[in-house]
């Protein structure tokens, strides 16, 4: 495809709101996504094509985090080695799957979300470490085998998954399980990436565009979300959640 000044500009613009969305509280791809179909990616092309951006926009998020010292890089490993094994499944299934059914499966999935994260609001201020494993937990690799199975057949919604297992099962604070969300969504989409390209389902020149603004959207929203108190995330996610599955079911 011929890209013009004004659809790169666009398609910089989208990284940026979406990388910063995807930073906050995640979702960003449902954004980014309808773009690049819009412009003439194909869906399955700009599926792949849109994990470039994430794997920057996460590596640049994760190291800020981990200099503030927010992320728990072995816990992060840890919950890596089910959710990269499921995400290379999930990658490789992608490819048969027709669009209008990724968007219902995926609207109803994120109205589901809402209903948990209505549940214990004060549980995104404060950490619970009484339910913090040190290795890996069988609930953990259950969970996690089924987000990473979801994140690398899509993405899109992802690191909502990610927000509420952490937060509301597994103990974590709102900080703590931003920054852990990023460190995870760098290794599923890494290893995603790697099998919708060996599928020629990358397009590298759209992808480094997305990826520019990806970056400048990752450290804006790493230094906001260091700042915000937990019961605005929240607010923040219900928010995003509710109006994203309504533009995908009524579209």
């Amino acid at each position: 495809m011929t890209l013009e000044t004004s659809d790169i500009w666009l398609i910089i613009l989208a990284g940026i709101t979406s990388s910063f969305i995807n930073t906050i509280a995640g979702g960003g791809s449902f954004l980014s996504l309808p773009l690049l179909i819009f412009l003439g990616v194909p869906a399955s092309l700009a599926n792949g094509t849109n994990r470039i951006s994430i794997v920057l926009q996460s590596l640049l998020s994760a190291y800020l985090f981990y200099k503030k010292g927010k992320l728990d890089i072995k816990k992060c490993l840890y919950l890596s080695i089910p959710a990269v094994c499921a995400a290379l499944l999930g990658a490789y299934l992608a490819r048969f799957v027709a669009n209008r059914d990724f968007e219902l499966i995926i609207a109803g999935f994120m109205l589901l979300m809402l209903v948990f994260i209505f549940i214990g609001p004060k549980e995104w201020q404060n950490s619970r470490p009484e339910r913090q494993q040190n290795g890996l937990s069988l609930l953990e690799f259950i969970i996690f085998f089924a987000i990473g199975l979801y994140g690398g057949f899509l993405q899109a919604g992802v690191g909502i998954a990610m927000m509420i297992a952490l937060v509301l099962i597994f103990g974590f604070n709102s900080a703590q399980a931003n920054a852990m969300k990023m460190g995870l969504s760098l290794l599923i989409n890494l290893f995603a990436l790697l099998v919708f390209q060996d599928g020629g389902l990358v397009n590298w020149e759209v992808g480094i565009y997305l990826s520019a603004g990806g970056l400048c959207g990752a450290w804006l929203g790493t230094t906001v979300s260091l700042k915000i108190h937990g019961k605005y995330l929240r607010w923040g996610l219900i928010i995003i959640i509710f109006i994203l599955s309504l533009r995908l079911l009524i579209q």
